[in-house]
């Protein structure tokens, strides 16, 4: 059963595949003639979108700094005490 399922994920890829290769010919075509759509290459891209290795982790769920939150306190008090 499991392989009858295969085979038939295998046929429909390969059904896909024509469709596919025409509309990556079509983006390379359009990037050859719209300089500005410059299609990196496979080390281009990397090096663009690769994480530094050096970056110091940080731990937390983000949102304000303690800083932060202590001057939106004191504004908060403030406000309070003008009403």
């Amino acid at each position: 059963m499991r392989l009858q399922a295969l085979e038939a994920k295998l046929d429909h890829l390969q059904l896909l595949e024509p469709q596919m290769q025409a509309n990556a010919d079509m983006l390379r075509g359009i990037s050859l003639t719209i300089p500005e759509l410059h299609t990196p290459s496979a080390e281009e891209f990397a090096a663009t979108v690769a994480w530094p290795g050096a970056q110091a982790t940080t731990t937390g769920g983000g949102g304000a700094s303690a800083a932060a939150e202590d001057e939106e306190e004191d504004l908060d008090e403030e406000g309070e005490d003008d009403a």
